[in-house]
């Protein structure tokens, strides 16, 4: 099964520029929105929610960012009602590799925590 759409959470526009194209070169999503911080995310997802874009079916989310990082971002996903968010996968992404970053960011019940830079065969480990 090919997830339809990914949303990648990254406050760097070069990573997700490079993980957007490399997304669609090797086939894995038909559609990939970027955001910024935590709370662009937020905001896309209550749109998806309302109908007027797709609802992601995963979601690959940086921790350190401004605004709203990571683990914020968490935190107000999971106050979100369980029909909506169940089915939306996240993965963490991060060049943070301290024990307790980890420890937490999956406390949130996170799907992984795998670490940057991106390639080709972990995101067709987690997307196929």
């Amino acid at each position: 099964m090919m997830p339809n759409t990914v949303l990648l959470v990254d406050d760097e526009p070069v990573f997700n520029f490079i993980t957007e194209n490399l997304l669609k070169r090797i086939n894995l999503a038909k559609e990939v929105y970027s955001v910024f911080n935590g709370k662009e995310a937020m905001k896309l997802l209550q749109d998806a929610f309302a109908g007027v874009r797709n609802i992601p079916s995963h979601i690959f989310l940086d921790l350190n960012m401004p605004v709203m990082n990571g683990f914020s971002f968490l935190e107000e996903f999971n106050k979100l009602p369980p029909d909506q968010r169940d089915d939306i996968k996240i993965i963490v992404v991060s060049s943070s590799q301290n024990p307790l970053d980890i420890a937490k960011a999956k406390s949130y019940g996170i799907e992984d925590y795998i670490s940057k830079p991106l390639s080709p065969d972990v995101l067709k480990q987690i997307l196929a």
